[in-house]
Parts: C-alpha cells; structure tokens; sequence
C-alpha cells in the first residue's frame, strides 16, 4: 500500500504537486487495486504501478508541474502535459507483465 507521505514524495520528484485531499482520493484509489496486484506481483513491482498509476492521475489533478528546463550548458527541453502523460502510459504499460495489460474492459 502507498502512504500519503510516499505519494507526495514521488509526485514532486516528478514535478507535480498537489492539495492534500486531492492526494489521499488519489491515494486511496491507487491503494484499491491493492489486492489485484498482491495475487500477481511481488510487492516492489506493485508498489511502482501504483506510483505510476498515481503519477498518471496525478498528471491530470496537479497544479504545477515543471513543462520545461533549461541545463546550465545552455541545452533545453519542453515536456507538454500531453507527452508526460504519453510517457507516463508507457512506463505504467511497460512494467505490467499481465497479458490483459493496457487493454480496456
């Protein structure tokens, strides 16, 4: 299970922030899969889907995040909201070895 201590942790490594009750209603969503993925992963990869699946959700609640950076050797990038979510499908899709994975019921 998450905590919303390791919640906040992560999503504002990631650039994200956002208000305490948003994140415990997200916390809480995250945390009910948890019996879904104690029968079928151990519990490091279940602890990372749940924090992409946060960062996911994340992504769409947050007020902040960072779109771009500028490093001090003058090289740059730009995430739009719309890549990060891209990249974020992708990391979440990429870690599950589920066949049903990423697929819609």
């Amino acid at each position: 299970m998450v905590t919303l201590e390791q919640a906040k942790e992560y999503l504002e490594s990631q650039g994200i922030t956002i208000p305490d009750f948003v994140l415990q209603a997200l916390v809480d969503q995250a945390n009910s899969i948890q019996e879904c993925l104690d029968a079928h992963y151990p519990a490091s990869t279940a602890l990372l889907i749940q924090l992409y699946l946060l960062a996911l959700m994340g992504l769409a609640q947050g007020d902040k995040y960072i779109s771009s950076q500028t490093g001090p050797n003058g090289a740059s990038r730009n995430t739009s909201p719309a890549r990060r979510l891209q990249a974020g499908r992708r990391a979440l899709y990429g870690t599950s070895r589920s066949p049903t994975a990423g697929k819609h019921q």
